[in-house]
């Protein structure tokens, strides 16, 4: 407690002293509050003043709010509610709560939020572009960079399918319940926020999205891909190119960074460049660097011969699945993420279209010496009506090109053995490497089964197990229905031999696991099939034998969400055509199960 000389009033009374003592003279003394002292000017006490300026509390959270606390809040919650929960009827101190950023106190009846907490540092990619004031799109919201060539969208599924003449876009984010206007009359399909299907419409330009609907895909004809725009409205307006604009200041003018401006005084002044941020990178266009062009043309093989009436361009990088424009190559060859050959196409022309499923992440082109100078171009999705040289690098945001987090067995080499689902053109081997960048060595086959019972031309696991290389990094089995078709005898557990199906099972997963020790291994169970009866026994085989050697499996059996007894799932999602049975998943089939299959890759 303080003394405080009335007359003079110059001793310092600090915050801390809630009680001081005010002597008049050595016989009279009178201890008050700092809150009961009174203005001089309007007779009121330092705490009414407080509550007629519209506070809440009693005069020893007025004291409080005067002296503050340490500095520091005297705890956390990630909620509101729990902080309700824990102190009901309220407590002294500051608290942060952390859904929303900012710090309460207690008013004496209620929680009450007194502002923003102070703010922490910024840590490298946490800025994405949609978290600065005037990020926005241009009016054109389709972005014909991210839309993939040779499919459409099932107005009626929301499901993607093939077709050579046609271009579909990525997912483009709208709102619910408004009007927008595109070019043509073709499909479309609506999606909730987390990409579910909700409905579509056969054909329109313009349209009303419907309630829950946050995006849309639309297709087109390739031929309109280049003029094709989305925009709010009922009211078509001229084509303009898809961008993202970032006005930050208001003024309505585009702030596109380049590599110049990155580097500026200006953008320093904000403590921001590009490696705190997750939402600008620089790309060529054109990816075909003429300089780098060497005399010579590719064979099937990947192998360069000498002539001097062709070139060759260097490495260049790729996106598998996606296509690029040039303007004529008698050759494409694409290799993986070590440059290693994969595969190749001849005569491609104009159209490059690079394979999914395999890992590839390079490719080079052979031309003819008439159209590989100077002037030459390869460019994703598009061709440009005006030659744009190698050289050109534009700064883009990438919500321009998903960034999707790695998966956890990108790169990884994963040795796929089984039978024809295993090896389904356009299945599981082609997607799941695709999504993943898993490097995928395929020794599946069509026909194979696990035993071998004797019969001839009868192509097995049995003799192809030991031939698979040992530098992979995840090993899968998948087969079973061909020894159920050939009625292959199922043994017993104590078997031993290739020529019963428990004896295949014990002599191919022990030596998968003594030839490959200390890989990831597992066991996919067959998909039901439409005699999935007499397939059980196999998969029940599968089961106990897996367990033996402790290795995981995958039971798509049971799990797999396909039942072709169901004559529309038969229709939907499986290749063949009543009377013949059911056996083989079509590609929409394999999509039903493939993420299942991802996640048991990534559990291994």
């Amino acid at each position: 407690m303080a003394d405080v000389n009335i007359a003079s009033f110059t001793e310092k009374v600090t915050l801390a002293d809630t009680d001081i003592m005010i002597v008049q003279d050595e016989s009279d003394t009178k201890k008050v509050t700092v809150a009961s002292l009174k203005n001089c000017f309007t007779g009121l006490s330092a705490y009414d003043e407080w509550l007629a300026l519209g506070n809440v509390g009693t005069e020893s959270q007025f004291i409080l709010s005067l002296k503050g606390d340490s500095g520091s809040p005297k705890g956390v919650y990630a909620t509101l509610a729990l902080l309700q929960s824990a102190f009901p009827t309220g407590t002294t101190g500051v608290y942060v709560v952390t859904a929303d950023g900012k710090w309460y106190y207690w008013s004496g009846s209620a929680w009450v939020a007194g502002g923003t907490y102070q703010a922490t540092g910024i840590a490298d990619n946490s800025i994405t572009g949609k978290k600065i004031a005037g990020y926005k799109n241009s009016k054109n919201l389709f972005n014909k960079l991210t839309a993939t060539i040779g499919q459409y969208v099932n107005w009626n599924t929301g499901t993607l399918s093939a077709y050579a003449l046609y271009t579909v876009s990525d997912y483009i984010p709208i709102l619910p319940n408004t009007q927008y206007t595109k070019v043509d009359n073709e499909q479309f399909a609506f999606y909730n926020a987390s990409k579910v299907y909700i409905s579509g419409v056969v054909s329109g330009k313009t349209f009303t999205s419907p309630a829950g609907a946050y995006f849309i895909r639309i297709c087109m004809l390739n031929a309109l891909l280049n003029t094709e725009q989305l925009e709010l409205g009922s009211v078509q307006t001229g084509y303009e190119a898809y961008k993202i604009i970032l006005d930050l200041d208001g003024s309505g003018i585009d702030f596109r960074p380049s590599p110049k401006s990155i580097a500026s005084a200006e953008i320093k002044d904000y403590g921001i460049d590009i490696s705190n941020t997750s939402f600008l990178r620089g790309r060529h266009l054109n990816i075909y660097d003429y300089t780098l062009a060497t005399n010579g043309y590719m064979d099937t093989l990947g192998v360069q011969n000498t002539a001097a009436t062709h070139k060759t361009s260097d490495f260049m990088p790729c996106i598998a699945g996606r296509t690029y424009i040039t303007y004529d190559s008698i050759r494409a060859c694409f290799y993986d993420i070590n440059k290693a050959f994969v595969s190749s196409i001849a005569n491609p022309y104009s159209i490059i279209p690079v394979p999914s499923g395999t890992g590839i992440k390079y490719m080079k082109l052979s031309f003819s010496n008439a159209f590989s100078g100077a002037d030459a171009m390869v460019c994703l999705n598009y061709f440009p009506t005006t030659y744009i040289p190698y050289s050109q690098i534009v700064w883009e945001f990438t919500e321009d090109y998903p960034v999707v987090p790695k998966s956890k067995i990108f790169n990884k080499k994963w040795n796929s053995i089984g039978d024809s689902i295993a090896n389904w053109d356009g299945g599981y081997k082609d997607m799941i490497p695709s999504k993943t960048g898993v490097i995928m060595q395929n020794y599946a086959e069509n026909g194979m089964a696990y035993a071998n019972p004797g019969l001839p031309g009868f192509t097995t696991i049995a003799n192809k197990w030991n031939l698979m290389t040992t530098d992979a990094d995840i090993i899968t089995i998948h087969a079973g229905v061909n020894d159920k078709a050939f009625a292959c005898p199922i043994g017993v557990m104590t078997d031993r031999v290739y020529t019963t199906f428990y004896g295949a099972l014990h002599l191919i997963y022990g030596g998968i696991v003594d030839r490959h020790l200390g890989k990831k291994i597992g066991v996919i169970l067959p998909v039901q099939c439409e005699d999935n009866a007499l397939l059980i026994p196999y998969v029940n085989a599968i089961k106990e034998v897996a367990n033996y050697y402790s290795i995981p499996y995958l039971d798509l059996n049971s799990g797999g969400g396909l039942c072709p007894s169901i004559a529309s799932v038969k229709t939907a999602y499986y290749n063949e055509v009543s009377p013949v049975l059911a056996l083989h998943p079509n590609q929409e089939g394999h999509k039903v199960f493939m993420d299942k299959i991802i996640s048991f890759l990534e559990s291994l």
